[in-house]
């Protein structure tokens, strides 16, 4: 009779001990007066001899978690995230001090440089690099989708261009082209608008780019479409309402409230940008493999998705002793 070998776990969990066959389990468990080191009792099934780990559920095998130890996120994410809210609290002080310093002792390049007010400065810069950034991070997401992906592929790469169009916009003011439309829609109604030109058009492009926005939002997580939106609306705050008391600030000569209105506007454009980084962050995972040193891109439902079938594969069947 040919002898089976068996790799049986001991009572740690740890490896265990290898049986030479069925008779010379029997012969130490007897020789122990019942109770071997396998932990099989005298009457009891000859399966009976349950590890730790099987007493309370767990897999005995390393990577039974699921979670493989190489999937470790790069600890540098958290701190661009960080970096991108300190460098725009940075532009906005700036902004405050060197106002208040020109009052005093005129600093008219310096000034110009950080105005958040003027255009082609660090100021109009960064809150493009914002946009711009999340432009990337919304093509990243619809490069890294599949197929069967909702939202598709073409959803994230028309959020990515909108986004790069606001990018664009930020830099050389293309909103501000609206104002002849509006300046038109003035003259036909016969009224006076109490704010800037643009506004009205640009409120109505504002509506229906919220629809649109909400429409491809529901296929999202919850987490994200809440987050995209809540960001949107973030922007769209600073960028119509606030730019729209700023207009009747400007056309009453209220200096003051229309300084405070000015950093107000672009500290929630900038903030509406970092928050969506963020949340975006979350959607599209970059996971550091520290044995070979890459770092892979990958979207959260593909990561879950793959973490569950790695618990599935590490779940070993028992060991079936001879009789």
């Amino acid at each position: 009779m040919t002898d089976l070998e068996i790799h049986q776990p001991d009572a740690e969990g740890t490896g265990g001990r290898t049986a030479d066959s069925a008779s010379k389990t029997k012969a130490d468990a007897a020789a122990d007066g019942g109770d071997g080191p396998s932990g099989a009792r005298e009457g009891a099934h000859p399966g009976a001899g349950a590890t730790e780990a099987d007493a309370t559920g767990e897999d005995a095998t390393p990577d039974a978690t699921g979670e493989d130890a190489a999937a470790v996120p790069p600890p540098g994410r958290r701190w661009v995230l960080w970096g991108a809210g300190g460098i725009t609290v940075l532009v906005l002080a700036a902004d405050l001090l060197t106002r208040g310093f020109n009052h005093f002792e005129p600093i008219p390049s310096v000034r110009r440089m950080v105005n958040v007010d003027l255009e082609a400065n660090i100021a109009t810069w960064w809150n493009s690099t914002l946009l711009l950034a999340v432009a990337g991070v919304a093509l990243a997401a619809a490069l890294l989708s599949g197929r069967d992906a909702r939202p598709g592929r073409l959803s994230w790469l028309g959020f990515s261009a909108a986004t790069a169009l606001l990018s664009v916009d930020e830099t050389v003011s293309l909103h501000e082209r609206l104002g002849e439309v509006g300046k038109a829609w003035k003259d036909t109604a016969g009224v006076a608008l109490p704010s800037h030109a643009w506004v009205l058009p640009g409120a109505i492009l504002a509506v229906a780019g919220v629809v649109v926005a909400v429409v491809w939002a529901r296929r999202l997580p919850r987490d994200l479409r809440y987050g995209l939106l809540g960001a949107l609306g973030v922007y769209l705050g600073g960028a119509l309402v606030v730019e729209a008391f700023n207009g009747w600030a400007h056309k009453n000569d209220h200096s003051l409230t229309l300084m405070l209105g000015t950093l107000v506007e672009e500290g929630l454009e900038m903030g509406a940008c970092v928050v969506a980084l963020a949340v975006l962050g979350r959607y599209v995972v970059l996971e550091h493999d520290p044995v070979s040193g890459r770092i892979t891109a990958l979207l959260r439902s593909e990561r879950e998705h793959s973490g569950r079938a790695g618990q599935r594969s590490a779940v070993t069947p028992p060991v079936r002793q001879a009789a």
